[in-house]
């Protein structure tokens, strides 16, 4: 029996597989952490747009409030909700504006990592 080249012993047929079987799962990994976090990003988005549509219509409910105080005649407590109602509506703008931008991001990082 001759001895073996040296470099070339029964193990690295195993260590190859070894090294090759762990290229394939950290590929899979990264793909998972990717995918995780182009999910996170787009139901992140999601989440802010939907408080943005609840704190918009809490800005509309002020502006009816103010509406039938202006018409019952107290006109600081109209001014007052009026206001609110501004301030409401304009926080739910500035959230959408947050918020639009993260799930389409979200969205783009998914299709590029799906069609891959």
């Amino acid at each position: 029996m001759q001895p073996e080249p040296h470099g070339l012993t029964a193990q690295t047929g195993i260590r190859s597989s070894r090294v090759n079987s762990f290229a394939v799962r950290s590929d899979v990994r990264a793909l998972s952490i990717g995918y995780r976090s182009g999910t996170l990003q787009k139901y992140s988005g999601v989440f802010i747009s939907a408080v943005a549509w609840v704190v918009f219509l809490i800005g509309l409910a002020y502006f009816l409030l103010a509406a039938m105080q202006q018409q019952a005649e107290e006109l600081s407590a109209g001014l007052d909700s009026t206001e609110r109602g501004i301030s409401y509506c304009l926080s739910a703008i500035l959230l959408l504006a947050v918020a639009v931008p993260q799930w389409v991001m979200g969205e783009r990082r998914l299709n590029r990592l799906l069609t891959i």
